[in-house]
């Protein structure tokens, strides 16, 4: 089964063909309710004390027990008779809890189209059925705690799940409690996950584009309509999102929010009563934008017009220590990057050619190419463009400024540390005193 297929009508008469629920066809029944019975109680349930105690394992819902293939067996030839949305949502409710994403997408691409094609015709055309079936996608077990744990990287380092956890806005479980916040952001910054994030955040924009689609198709319906409750299935999406574009700049404009959608997904946060929402610095870091940086010179200016902020208003701030340390490294080279962010290690750096050759160059010869490279050329080159006048009066200027030095460095010189100390100082914008102690000082392990 395909899009092209599923949007095919099944007869002139009938273009999404019989309703098969209320009808008690037996191999809807068998199928549908069968397959809807299975689907589990609880995704995950933290253990409990026992009266020794000691703990009783955490329990986990196991993708490997889900054979996607099978459930499209029984499913896919009852959507060839019948257009009926119970069944989509039903087939994307197996496609997440068997850990594939991308047919998850898939699912939630074709109710959309369905929605938008066959607005009148679609099963069920119930307006009160219709809202459940939509409904059962904000649905926790099925479908917003597997989103909590899948993996935004291919070896699982990171997650919505372990980020919340790490910045104490969620329980850990037994498996968690060591877990980082910076860490997590270094997995989805590593060049090695590059485009394997790069391809999740490409699914999570479709996923988003797909919801935007469905609610208004169910907003605007001549014969059901309803507003969907997706007031958990919209911000999980857009916290996945968020979290691969605090740890990668470079993809936020591809992920940037409509004003209208971002307004729409924080009235729906604040219906559900989440506490306190991040803080305007933070946001302004997520929402992108700010002065275009022109040069190094440019880009030292904005840093120091943010040292100048933080240091009169925030001197506690430890984004002000990676500000200062970032900037201090604007024009220098490699070794001394390194001889700053890695000095108990400096030593050991070396340049390792083929071992057919057998060549080597150390760190003193390292050193040596340094000391000859900060020679000034002989033929002077033109003052860098300073910029336009730096102002930074608040704490969202500064965050928007951050970002933009970083995501310059990015462009012009990859091989800077510049983007890792700015996107570790971004982290910092909305923590307290004591989550910062917690990475600052990590505990002993007993």
């Amino acid at each position: 089964m395909d899009l092209e297929k599923l949007l095919t009508p099944v007869s002139e008469e009938e273009p999404c063909g019989p309703d098969l629920e209320p009808a008690g066809d037996p191999a809807y029944d068998e199928a549908y309710f069968d397959r809807m019975g299975e689907l589990p109680e609880w995704f995950f349930r933290p253990g409990v004390e026992k009266p020794d105690g000691s703990m009783t394992p955490d329990q986990f819902f196991d993708a490997k027990t889900v054979n996607f293939r099978e459930e499209c067996g029984l499913l896919d030839p009852l959507l060839e008779r019948s257009r009926d949305l119970r069944l989509v949502v039903l087939r994307a409710q197996w496609a997440l809890l068997s850990g594939s994403m991308p047919k998850f997408v898939e699912c939630i691409q074709w109710i959309a189209g369905l929605l938008e094609s066959f607005d009148a015709e679609v099963h069920p055309t119930d307006s009160g059925d219709r809202r459940g079936t939509i409904n059962d996608l904000n649905d926790i077990n099925t479908v917003i705690q597997p989103l909590y744990f899948t993996p935004l990287t291919p070896t699982g380092d990171a997650s919505l799940r372990k980020l919340k956890v790490a910045r104490g806005e969620l329980s850990p479980l037994q498996s968690e409690d060591d877990l980082q916040q910076a860490q997590i952001l270094d997995a989805l910054a590593s060049a090695s996950n590059a485009k394997p994030v790069e391809k999740m955040l490409d699914q999570l924009l479709a996923l988003r584009e797909a919801q935007g689609r469905i609610k208004a198709a169910c907003e605007k319906s001549a014969v059901a309509k309803f507003s969907p409750d997706f007031s958990r299935f919209g911000p999980v999406v857009e916290e996945m999102i968020a979290a691969i574009t605090d740890a990668r700049s470079d993809l936020m404009s591809a992920a940037s929010v409509a004003e209208e959608a971002v307004g729409e997904d924080e009235g729906e946060e604040a219906a559900e009563g989440g506490g306190a929402g991040p803080s305007a610095a933070a946001l302004a870091a997520k929402a992108g934008g700010g002065t275009e940086v022109v040069s190094h010179l440019h880009a030292r200016r904005l840093l120091e017009g943010c040292e100048s902020y933080y240091r009169r208003y925030e001197p506690s701030s430890a984004t002000l220590l990676m500000v200062t340390q970032a900037r201090s490294l604007i024009g220098k080279p490699l070794l001394e990057a390194l001889e700053t962010l890695l000095p108990e290690h400096v030593e050991e750096a070396q340049v390792k050619f083929s071992p057919a050759t057998g060549f080597l160059l150390g760190i003193a010869r390292l050193r040596a190419l340094t000391e000859d490279v900060g020679d000034e050329p002989e033929e002077a080159l033109p003052d860098p463009d300073p910029g336009p006048e730096v102002r930074i009066t608040g704490p969202g200027e500064a965050a928007v400024a951050i970002r933009s030095v970083e995501e310059y460095f990015r462009k012009v010189e990859r091989s800077s540390p510049i983007p890792t100390l700015l996107a570790r100082a971004r982290s910092y914008l909305d923590r307290d005193f004591q989550s910062i102690i917690e990475e600052l000082i990590p505990k002993e392990e007993d």
